[in-house]
């Protein structure tokens, strides 16, 4: 009689504070992978700001120029910046209503209210795939609450004024 193999191996469980799945834990941050956890390089990355009839390109090199800041909610070991500061260095009209749009041609409507600093955040970050990622944030309370998230793109592509 031929000898009984062995049981499979259970499969370990999750280091603590892995995600739930190749996207992570589910804070929208990237998370999992097979990199390790190391960012790519993007490369040459570049966002077309429309104001009017003028177009411009506001490069990687523009952005890494621009002060950087920890975002209020979730991963903030990795900086980024404030739409606030990339609509300045771009030139766009102080109070302009923008429309934002990603790689995959989804769009997001932003006001200038909704970047007062009392009542939102407009946070833009290089996300693990080496996309530029954005969300936006709301206060749930006037400038003590807590922020919420109201909208978010993945792989920013353009900036257009609107108004």
């Amino acid at each position: 009689m031929a000898p009984t193999p062995a049981p499979p191996a259970p499969t370990p469980a999750p280091a603590a504070g892995a995600g739930a799945g190749p996207r992570g834990d589910g804070e929208g941050e990237g998370g999992g992978g097979g990199d390790g956890g190391g960012r790519k390089d993007p490369g040459a990355y570049t966002i077309a700001i429309v104001d009017g009839k003028r177009t411009t390109s506001f490069t990687r090199a523009q952005l890494e120029a621009l002060p950087t800041q920890a975002p209020p909610m979730g991963d903030n070991t990795s900086p980024g910046w404030s739409l606030a500061d990339v609509l300045r260095a771009a030139r766009v009209a102080r109070g302009a209503t923008v429309l934002l749009t990603d790689a995959a041609g989804a769009t997001l409507k932003v006001t200038a209210a909704e970047l007062a600093p009392d009542r939102g955040l407009g946070f833009l970050k290089l996300n693990r795939e080496g996309l530029l990622r954005f969300k936006l944030l709301a206060r749930e309370d006037g400038s003590a609450g807590r922020w919420r998230p109201r909208g978010d793109l993945r792989g920013l592509v353009s900036i257009q004024r609107i108004k």
